[in-house]
C-alpha cells in the first residue's frame, strides 16, 4: 500500500511479501480488503489499549489527543503506509472518534449555553481538522515532534471552543 492502491494489489503479491502461501493466507482472510480490515481493527484495539493503560479515566480530550499522537509516531511505519495516499482515507478520521465522548462532555461543561447540537457539529469539525493535520504530518516524515503536533491541535481546539464559551458562536 505505500506504492499502490489496495484494488491494486494482489493476493500473490502479499504472500510472497509475507512469505507464506496463498492457501495459508486464505486460511485467515477472505482477501486483500479483509486483511487492511483486520490491520485496522488490531491498529483500533490498539489505540484503545494505550489509552485505556496510560490515562486516567479524568484525562482530558487534548491529552487523550497527546497520547494518540504519541502512538502514531511510535508505530510510524505501519502508519505511513496505512495512512498513505493509497490507505483508507476515512480510517483516520474514524479513529478521532475515540476522543468523543470524553471530547463533548467535556465542552459541555465549558460551554454551558452551547447545545449537544451545535457541539456535535463542532466535533465533526474538528475531528476532521485534526485527522488532515495527522495525515499532513505523516506525509511529511513525522518532521515535527508528537509534542508539537499536539500543542498545535490543542490551541486549535481552544481557539474554536472559546467561540462557543464566550457566547460568539
Amino acid at each position: 500500500m505505500a506504492n499502490k492502491p489496495i484494488n491494486q494489489i494482489t493476493i500473490i503479491e502479499i504472500c510472497e511479501l509475507a512469505d507464506v502461501n496463498r492457501g495459508t493466507f486464505y486460511k485467515h482472510y477472505t482477501d486483500q480488503y479483509n486483511l487492511l480490515k483486520e490491520i485496522q481493527d488490531e491498529l483500533d484495539s490498539e489505540i484503545k489499549a494505550a489509552l485505556d493503560k496510560n490515562l486516567s479515566a479524568t484525562a482530558s480530550s487534548s491529552t487523550i489527543m497527546s497520547e494518540m499522537i504519541r502512538y502514531f509516531a511510535s508505530q510510524s511505519a505501519l502508519c505511513k503506509v496505512v495512512f498513505s495516499k493509497y490507505g483508507d482515507a476515512e480510517f483516520l478520521k474514524r479513529l478521532m472518534y475515540n476522543a468523543h465522548d470524553k471530547s463533548i462532555n467535556e465542552w459541555k461543561t465549558k460551554a454551558k449555553r452551547s447545545g449537544g447540537k451545535e457541539l456535535e457539529m463542532f466535533y465533526t469539525f474538528i475531528a476532521n481538522g485534526i485527522a488532515a493535520v495527522i495525515q499532513g504530518w505523516i506525509d511529511n516524515d513525522m518532521e515535527e515532534t508528537p509534542q508539537e503536533i499536539a500543542v498545535f491541535i490543542e490551541k486549535s481546539i481552544n481557539s474554536g471552543l472559546g467561540a462557543f464559551v464566550n457566547g460568539t458562536s
